[in-house]
């Protein structure tokens, strides 16, 4: 979490999260614009990153869960979900 609290503080964008035992519950959004931008979805991925680094995190294998579009760049949605801050995501 140091790691995460101190890229956070250097970006000047935070994230609402918890920690409870040894797990941590992070949620990037944005408030303007309303919903997901460009710059949560790259500090969701630093976050990732900072887990793998540490060896703090499973891989998950399904592909189809709604939340892994999001970073898949390859998928058609990507740029309209992460990059127009007018459209939010909502599972379908």
């Amino acid at each position: 979490m140091a790691a995460v609290a101190e890229k956070c503080k250097r970006e000047q964008h935070h994230p609402e999260w918890s920690n409870v035992y040894n797990c941590t519950f992070i949620r990037w959004t944005t408030h303007k614009p309303e919903g997901l931008s460009l710059q949560d979805a790259t500090m969701a991925a630093m976050c990732d990153e900072q887990a793998r680094f540490f060896g703090e995190v499973q891989e998950v294998s399904d592909t189809k869960c709604p939340a892994s579009l999001l970073m898949d760049s390859n998928h058609p949605r990507y740029l309209r979900i992460v990059h127009d801050p007018k459209i939010r995501y909502v599972p379908s």
